[in-house]
Order: C-alpha cells, then sequence, then structure tokens
C-alpha cells in the first residue's frame, strides 16, 4: 500500500495518467518493485516450509547420477546455502512466473479499490 501510494502521488504530480489506468499502473508498479525487494525471502520461506530442498542441476555435483539432498538448519542457513549453491539467481529463482501472475493481479485490484472508494464517497459519505 505503501508503494502504491506514493507512485499514485508522482502520477497525480505528473499528470500524465487518470482515473482507472493511473490506479493500474500504481498498483503494478508498486507490486513489481515490493516483489523484487521481498521475493528472496518468499523463496527461502517456501523452501523451509517444504524442510526439504532437492538440489537441481546448479546444486547437482559433477558426475553425480541422482542431485543431493539438502537440509536446512535454520533461515539464515537456508540463506547462505542458496547463495553458495546458485548464487544471485537462485535467490530469484521463479521470480518471473510469479510477477506475470501478481503483478497484474495487483493492478486489477487497486482499480477495484479505487472505483470503491469514490463509489463510497460519492454515495455514503453524504
Amino acid at each position: 500500500m505503501v508503494c502504491y501510494e506514493g507512485i499514485r502521488r508522482v502520477l497525480d504530480r505528473t499528470g500524465l495518467l487518470s482515473g482507472s489506468m493511473k490506479a493500474f499502473v500504481a498498483g503494478s508498479t508498486g507490486r513489481l518493485i515490493a516483489s523484487s525487494i521481498f521475493y528472496p525471502f518468499v523463496l527461502v520461506r517456501s523452501r523451509l516450509q517444504k524442510r526439504q530442498y532437492k538440489a537441481t542441476e546448479v546444486g547437482q555435483k559433477a558426475g553425480q547420477s541422482q542431485p543431493e539432498e539438502v537440509f536446512y538448519k535454520s533461515l539464515t542457513d537456508c540463506f547462505r546455502q542458496t547463495w553458495r549453491r546458485e548464487h544471485f539467481r537462485g535467490l530469484y529463482k521463479g521470480f518471473i512466473p510469479n510477477i506475470m501472475k501478481t503483478v497484474p493481479q495487483q493492478g486489477i485490484f487497486f482499480v477495484g479499490y479505487e472505483a470503491t472508494l469514490r463509489f463510497l464517497n460519492c454515495y455514503v459519505g453524504q
């Protein structure tokens, strides 16, 4: 919500967009920024919930027919092992499909949010 409000204020000042399009762009951009920052934590959370992550090509040692199993002891251990095995790309594995789903979804959500606010201000706020 903080990203959305900040981006909406910038769009208000520039006057480039108005109405529903402004809400869609602000919501989508806010989600993209938030996802870019917090996605590594989402990835680590899902790996910890799984409790076991079977390493794939990146974590697999040369000449090994089966990928080795990786167990995490804690949140920081999960970050450390992911960074050591897969580097920066490992922390953002699955990021593109995630934003393809959530960015438009958040834009549509905020279009509905703004429409609801306008409705409530017009009819209920009297």
